[in-house]
């Protein structure tokens, strides 16, 4: 554990260390970029380019953009101590060998991903995207203590481990750990016999799913659309719930064998087109309401609640996209300018200014923009403060 705060010049060797594995890293102040970190999503910094991110002064750590700009680099947030150990009872193999750093709360778990994607969870973020960082050892968190590696970096790449295993929709107690050579061949350790407590999966026989697909069965023909609308909310509110069109085709097809007496369109290609359809075109899960997101928005806006804005509106801008990111999961969201200023219940040129002001402080970025001859929304994704 790093007893003092780090150096410039220490955070930069450290940065090159990094950088020579083929990470992108950024310096950081506090928990947040202390550089514009979005370009670097798409092309790293030349070795001149990061020396001159790493010459500021007011520097206090760094961190790495992962997903596809770090080569798939994958981080397992356990923002609590108890959901690791709980993992690393689990996974005891995988444990030992995965990078671990230990943060303020819990604990960051490296691997190499097997596909690009952000999970949010009851205990903590799968991230695997390049809309995130996070920071690295020996970053200074503002609470005083310092990230610090309990299990090291290898020398070599790092294992590559499905997202499963960190988000409950793998069954097997010890999976199979794929370990990349220098070499380029890749040896898989021997999956180990299958435990009976395994960690919870997300299939239909988890309570809440089975309701939600016996819940949304339509009761006699021309029902199947109006249907899967309802299913495409239902599954919006299913916490931590894996959004991946794969996992969606699995969900569909099991709800479709189910509802197949009462459907006059019997086979499932259309049924799986139409709620992709139905999918891209929900707006809140069920039971949501926009007037209910900016109640919950106002309750926790409040002066101690350490946002970093002063201006109460700004302050309730971004309790509202928090609420409304946690309410959409993994899916980006649609708000207006003028539903904004509804919420904040001020003019739509104020409306504007606010949300410039949150995207330049990159609290929440455009996914796609909205058109008015086509009354669509923008579409929008809550970053927040990173960890």
């Amino acid at each position: 554990m790093v007893s003092q705060i780090a150096t410039v010049e220490d955070l930069l060797t450290h940065a090159q260390a990094y950088y020579a594995r083929g990470w992108t890293v950024i310096p950081t102040t506090g928990k947040r970029a202390a550089c514009a970190w979005r370009p670097y999503q798409r092309s790293r910094p030349g070795r001149e380019g990061l020396e001159d991110l790493f010459a500021k002064k007011s520097i206090d750590g760094l961190a790495v953009i992962l997903g596809s700009a770090s080569g798939g680099l994958a981080c397992q947030d356990f923002d609590q101590v108890d959901a690791y150990d709980r993992w690393a009872e689990h996974y005891p193999d995988l444990a030992a060998v995965l990078p671990t750093v230990k943060t303020a709360r819990g604990f960051h778990v490296y691997s190499q991903a097997t596909e690009e994607r952000f999970i949010r969870l009851a205990d903590g973020e799968y991230r695997a995207d390049s809309g995130h960082y996070v920071l690295l050892p020996p970053s200074r968190h503002p609470d005083g203590c310092h990230y610090a590696w309990v299990v090291p970096l290898p020398e070599g790449p790092l294992p590559e481990v499905a997202a499963g295993v960190f988000v409950g929709q793998t069954t097997a107690a010890q999976p199979t750990l794929v370990m990349p050579t220098p070499t380029g061949a890749v040896i898989q350790a021997p999956q180990q016999p299958q435990d009976t407590q395994s960690i919870p999966t997300l299939h239909v026989s988890d309570g809440n799913l089975a309701k939600l697909l016996i819940g949304t069965l339509p009761t006699g023909p021309g029902q199947r659309n109006k249907q899967l609308f309802e299913l495409a909310r239902g599954l919006m509110t299913i916490p931590s719930f894996d959004t991946s069109p794969k996992n969606l085709r699995v969900i569909v097809k099991e709800w479709w064998s189910m509802a197949l007496p009462n459907m006059r369109t019997k086979d499932f290609d259309t049924t799986w087109t139409d709620f992709v359809i139905a999918w891209r075109r929900a707006k809140f899960p069920k039971g949501a309401t926009f007037q209910g997101a900016v109640a919950e928005a106002k309750a926790i806006a409040t002066p101690d609640a350490g946002l970093i804005y002063e201006n109460p509106d700004n302050r309730l801008a971004v309790a509202l996209f928090a609420v409304l990111q946690a309410k959409w999961g993994n899916k980006p969201f649609p708000l207006s300018c003028r539903k904004l200023a509804e919420a904040v219940a001020c003019g739509r040129d104020k409306a504007w200014r606010i949300l410039q002001t949150l995207k330049a402080d990159e609290i929440v970025y455009e996914v796609s923009k909205g058109t008015q001859d086509r009354r669509r929304a923008s579409e929008w994704r809550y970053v927040g403060d990173q960890k």
